[in-house]
């Protein structure tokens, strides 16, 4: 390939990154990204932001701008817009953010719940999930609940009644099992970031950790890690060791002085010193 072609390439490239920076809350310009060129590391760091993003629009719009391509669930209106970051769809991010805070932790609700689990790793069926969307099916109150702004905002008219006209855009499965018979094996196939990400948390569980300092979801680089940072690690053990020192050390302090022998008062030591040479000097020799 010829030396010029490169430049040209790489502006192409940046106008498409371009593109997405300034594609919040755009309908129609953003869509998953290609996921091939990640790093594991990559995918665990936009699923410790997203566990880790608050209640408020500002901290959802932060993480929006930072992972662009870690929306979890590909949504479009009936003209194709994509509905990804939407303003309306911020209930439905925080309904699959609490899911997997519920999974971090290994709460039994999200475990045995028998749907969560299957809509992170995004193997519910089409069917199924075309009916969620219709609104014909109640499987989980919480997620109604979440999709409802969506719901409402685009709607249709079919034979006199309205009916949300929301949908994925593929009509393929979003993430399905495939058995590698020459590996013996079983791979999990999925071209949405975000369900690539639970997957590879799903393959490493205990690297879950919540921070006992600053209650931050954060993964282990090792098993015997406990806190997500330095700082909160140096944080406690100075706690930890200033409250020994104020239980234990004034106790020790008290034990030293005890065990001292008397030794007078050090500022008029120097001169009981010095009185005794002079009247040394004084006496007569004979």
């Amino acid at each position: 390939m010829d030396k010029q072609q490169y430049p040209a390439r790489r502006r192409r490239r940046q106008a498409k990154l371009r593109v997405v920076q300034h594609a919040f809350f755009t309908p129609g310009l953003y869509r998953q990204a290609d996921t091939s060129d990640k790093p594991k590391e990559w995918f665990f760091k936009a699923l410790e932001r997203f566990a880790n993003t608050g209640d408020s629009v500002q901290g959802y719009q932060a993480l929006a701008k930072a992972f662009p391509s870690i929306w979890p669930l590909p949504l479009e209106d009936a003209k194709g817009n994509d509905l990804s970051w939407h303003a309306d769809a911020h209930r439905l991010f925080l309904f699959y953010r609490d899911s997997l805070r519920g999974l971090w932790i290994r709460n039994p609700i999200t475990i045995n719940d028998g749907f969560q689990i299957p809509l992170l790793f995004g193997i519910l069926a089409d069917a199924t999930i075309r009916e969620i969307l219709s609104g014909r099916v109640l499987l989980s109150r919480p997620l109604q609940f979440a999709l409802s702004p969506l719901m409402k905002l685009h709607r249709g008219l079919r034979l006199g009644k309205l009916f949300p006209r929301l949908r994925v855009p593929d009509s393929s499965p979003l993430a399905y099992f495939w058995p590698d018979w020459t590996g013996g094996k079983v791979e999990y196939v999925s071209q949405v970031d975000f369900q690539r990400a639970v997957w590879l948390f799903f393959s490493e569980p205990w690297r879950a950790k919540v921070c006992p300092k600053c209650s931050a979801y954060f993964l282990a680089q090792k098993p015997a890690q406990l806190y997500c940072s330095v700082s909160c690690s140096s944080a406690v053990h100075r706690a930890s060791s200033l409250s020994w020192w104020k239980q234990k050390g004034s106790q020790k302090r008290a034990a030293r002085t005890q065990t001292k022998q008397p030794r007078g008062d050090r500022r008029t030591e120097p001169k009981r010193k010095a009185k005794k040479v002079q009247e040394i000097r004084d006496v007569p020799v004979r």
